[in-house]
């Protein structure tokens, strides 16, 4: 039986690539050019899975290679969303910690919308 093609994983491997926080982060850490390269290898890999979608039926070698590569990239998913939770748990707390400092010190309450 054929393996299910991870067309999803992968998108969602590039959009996670392309979010505002990982972006900073590549700025900030003088890697934006490492990222970038990542997501043009990852839209690469996204193309070569909508070929091997017609050959696997055929051939054992596109099946064994579409299986393990979409243990790879669910790994790096999972690795770009846990990155992104932590950056907008950390953006949370400050904020927070800012409010409450300000509110404690008698500071005006300030509204977010996001």
């Amino acid at each position: 039986m054929a393996e299910q093609i991870p067309h999803g994983v992968a998108q969602s491997l590039i959009n996670g690539l392309a979010s505002v926080a990982l972006r900073e982060f590549g700025r900030i850490n003088n890697v934006k050019d490492e990222l970038e390269s990542l997501t043009k290898t990852v839209e690469s890999i996204r193309a070569a899975l909508l070929d091997a979608e017609n050959k696997q039926e055929k051939s054992l070698c596109v099946q064994n290679w579409v299986t393990r590569l979409k243990d790879v990239l669910v790994a790096a998913d999972d690795l770009i969303d846990e990155f992104l939770l932590d950056t907008f748990g950390a953006f949370n707390y400050i904020v927070n910690q800012w409010l409450q400092d300000d509110f404690e010190h008698g500071g005006r309450a300030v509204t977010f919308l996001f």
